[in-house]
């Protein structure tokens, strides 16, 4: 979007008559005074330089007026860096997971035409573009033909407000300050019953921004536009801060269940926002293909396609993306997804390549044939090209996707307490994705971890986000398939065999080995700050995470079947590696917890299980985990990330013998009496064409 002119703004100031509107001055004081009160200071280098203008008009502005306009300018500056880590944290994750080479519905040929390739690396470059926020306002632009009617001005305005709104809370979980904005609290003192302290205005902005963006798309949902659609699927990734008057589980016990863990990260809210935008674009869907069927029954020259090509490409991207968070969102929750297998079938306009009755299917096995991307039909290895590397990620995105969506469909079938002919199907279907993935994917993964502080900036945070995904995906698998043997589900044989083969124990370990992996390389690569990212993620890989949720999910899953190993174990070298090895997701969450609650409880209760057994094996060492991290630190720093981990080339095709991994483990009234919408984030001023360059755009004096 383009900046407006002020000239048809009746909040603008008056620069020839140099008056202030006096809307916009009570405005600004209003927010003068809520800083006050929230213990805000301007930073001097925002503070306003002297205007021509003014000089011309002789006015002199008082010291108040200066602080105003200096509170101005750093709510602009503000409003900058939050526009930044959008643009750094899910702009940059939707480069890889959403592309014309990946989407379903886009697929046009092996090679894609010139036009998607160069589009596809420029957004893979270091400048990319808020590609899909711009796309889908010129989307429902070319929506308006289409709509029953116009669109009110109050209802464009509301559309706007909420888009923008739900931008901003997005990235307002990243400010945090005071202890929280550190790797671990300075005091090992704190309960999991305690969070540390915050800057009280930035988690007031938080609570706040949360809040009203809720009530706004609340407000907003039944608008048909594409644009409430996108703002309800960006607000679904933002955890509500928790209440801190709520008391957190008790966990004063080493020999903690995995249910009472559960209980303190375990976020049992319905996705409300996202599954009314599966909803809303549901019916947008039918719309445009019942429009479609009509101009095709037509036999004269009047026929239009309701929308243009590019357009179209567009709606089939969103699309596709809320098929994915619905598919993913459904297996984590362990509910029924909103868009079923049959919506998920888009028909193909004539113009789109027509592949093969029996390959289409977008859960059959569009996504593991080999050359549906631009990528070596062999697997990719590191040290290859930038091109072939974002190429290689980019294909792996749905095949992850693919994984979870048979993960559920294995959950409905348990819960519809299917034949054991049946369970056994669908299990195989998913080990058949999972070795897709080891022999087409892992042995990438596997060298992106061994030279982490190798790979170009954008690579580390792709792979990392993949991989996080991908072992959350095979930890609930492995739930499912405990549980099918457990309660003899499945077929007598099979189920000796998974046994026989320690299959489940097998697949937990190997994966909480790699989250631990995956998390000691993306904090500990020894390259210091990365430059084309908000100073707010540029400290490790996975503070770029946009659904932070998963990741705290997958390092929540690694660290407590690491840390069970610590405490029951039999052997004391087995438990003290597997105390160093948890202490890598525990390091993975500190980060997190930086802009997630659910994240910080998490790491203080996993700590606190590691130092209780500590106490009870009389470890000589020290008091925390602090030491095991800062040795494999340095190990990281000294050595490199280069040690061949446990399960390089696993396949689980019927079922591969055990594997013993452990061998090689040594290699409320605050919240109505805000106005941050007010003042901070008017429709008018907000673009996202903002030239984000290689510098950040700080933050004013919201310490990260």
């Amino acid at each position: 979007m383009k900046d407006r002119p002020d000239h048809g703004n009746p909040d603008a100031p008056d620069i020839e008559g140099c008056t202030v509107n006096r809307r916009r001055f009570s405005r600004i004081l209003e927010s003068v005074e809520y800083l006050k009160r929230a213990g805000h200071k301007p930073s001097r280098r925002f503070e306003p330089a002297s205007s021509p203008h003014v000089a011309q008009a002789s006015f002199d502005l008082s010291s108040s007026t200066e602080r105003i306009l200096g509170e101005n300018s750093s709510r602009s500056a503000m409003t900058t860096g939050l526009l930044r880590i959008y643009h750094d944290s899910l702009e940059n994750a939707l480069s890889c997971w959403l592309t014309e080479h990946n989407c379903p519905y886009s697929l046009r040929k092996i090679v894609p035409p010139m036009r998607e390739a160069h589009n596809a690396l420029q957004e893979w470059g270091s400048s990319w573009s808020n590609r899909m926020y711009n796309r889908v306002v010129d989307l429902d632009r070319a929506y308006a033909t289409v709509r029953t009617r116009t669109l009110t001005a109050d209802e464009d305005r509301a559309v706007s407000k909420a888009l923008n709104m739900s931008v901003v809370a997005f990235a307002s979980q990243w400010a945090q300050a005071g202890e929280r904005s550190t790797t671990r609290p300075a005091n090992s003192a704190y309960s999991t019953n305690e969070f540390p302290q915050s800057n009280p205005f930035e988690r007031s902005m938080q609570e706040s921004l949360w809040h009203q963006t809720s009530q706004l798309l609340h407000q907003a949902a039944a608008i048909d536009s594409f644009r409430v659609v996108f703002a309800l699927i960006i607000f679904s990734l933002v955890q509500q801060p928790l209440d801190m008057a709520r008391p957190a589980p008790n966990t004063n016990s080493s020999s903690m269940s995995y249910e009472r863990f559960q209980a303190i990260v375990q976020d049992e809210e319905t996705p409300l926002f996202l599954e009314i935008a599966l909803r809303q674009i549901l019916a947008q869907r039918r719309k445009l293909e019942r429009m479609e069927h009509e101009n095709a029954q037509r036999k004269d020259n009047s026929r239009l396609d309701p929308l243009r090509e590019e357009d179209r490409a567009t709606f089939n991207l969103l699309y596709w993306l809320g098929v994915m968070f619905d598919t993913l969102s459904a297996a984590i929750c362990q509910r029924a997804v909103v868009v079923d297998d049959d919506d998920c079938e888009l028909p193909q306009p004539d113009h789109f390549a027509v592949l093969g009755a029996d390959q289409d299917e977008v859960w059959g096995d569009l996504f593991i044939r080999s050359g549906i991307v631009q990528s070596d039909p062999e697997a990719t290895r590191w040290p290859c090209s930038y091109n072939l590397a974002a190429s290689t990620l980019s294909s792996a995105a749905p095949v992850k996707v693919l994984l979870f969506r048979r993960v559920g469909h294995l959950q409905a079938l348990l819960s519809r307490k299917a034949s054991a002919v049946k369970i056994e199907s669908a299990v195989k279907s998913a080990f058949h994705v999972y070795n897709h993935w080891h022999r087409r994917y892992n042995p990438f993964m596997l060298d992106c971890v061994k030279r982490h502080h190798e790979l170009p900036t954008r690579i580390q945070s792709w792979y990392v986000l993949l991989a996080g995904h991908w072992h959350l995906a095979t930890f609930l698998l492995s739930d499912l398939l405990e549980i099918i043997d457990s309660t003899r589900l499945s077929l007598p044989g099979e189920r000796a065999s998974r046994r026989a083969s320690n299959l489940v124990t097998t697949l937990r370990r190997q994966n909480a080995l790699s989250v631990a992996d995956l998390s000691r390389s993306s904090i500990y690569s020894c390259l210091g700050e990365a430059q084309d990212f908000h100073f707010a993620l540029n400290e490790a890989a996975l503070l770029t995470e946009p659904w932070t949720v998963i990741f705290v999910r997958s390092l929540c899953r690694a660290g407590y079947i690491l840390a069970e190993i610590a405490t029951k174990h039999p052997d004391d070298g087995e438990r003290r590696h597997a105390r160093q090895r948890c202490s890598d997701c525990v390091d993975g969450l500190w980060y997190l917890g930086r802009k997630s609650d659910m994240a910080f409880l998490a790491a203080r209760a996993l700590s606190q299980m590691i130092n209780e057994e500590r106490a009870v094996t009389n470890v000589p060492s020290g008091e925390s985990l602090a030491e095991d991290c800062n040795i494999l630190e340095t190990e990281a720093c000294q050595n490199g990330l280069g040690k061949d981990r446990p399960g390089d080339a696993v396949l689980m095709d019927c079922y591969a013998e055990p594997m013993n991994l452990f061998q090689t483990w040594s290699t409320s009234e605050e919240r109505g009496g805000s106005t941050f919408s007010s003042w901070m984030f008017d429709s008018e001023s907000f673009s996202m064409d903002t030239n984000f360059g290689i510098e950040s755009a700080p933050i004013v004096d919201v310490a990260l």
